[in-house]
């Protein structure tokens, strides 16, 4: 049986801590998300710019990601925001990733 990995969305906040020495344990949970795309346990794909809120979450719908990572947690990791693209999702028939912290993913 092929194991399946998963799909795992950054937002623009997740890559900023890999080079953030002033918040130690962001930088080692985005440290340890990067590693492990490094070793192909899991898919990791980004937006390569500063595109609003919407356009990261339509990006992560489309291209069926799993899970989306993200500290942006003013717009996206909010349960307004996760019940409302589930309602969306849901009418337009495509399936909602998880929204998580990335500490959620350790």
């Amino acid at each position: 049986m092929i194991a399946v990995k998963k799909k795992i969305y950054l937002d623009s906040t997740v890559p900023n801590y890999v080079f953030n020495d002033a918040y130690s344990e962001k930088q080692k949970v985005a440290e340890f998300l990067f590693q492990n795309a490094k070793n192909k346990e899991v898919l990791m794909f980004a937006s390569p710019n500063n595109l609003d809120d919407a356009r990261h979450v339509a990006y992560a719908v489309y291209y069926s990601a799993d899970i989306i990572a993200s500290y942006n947690f003013s717009h996206i990791v909010r349960i307004s925001t996760i019940t409302q693209l589930q309602s969306v999702n849901l009418g337009l028939g495509f399936r909602t990733p998880e929204i998580r912290s990335p500490e959620e993913l350790l």
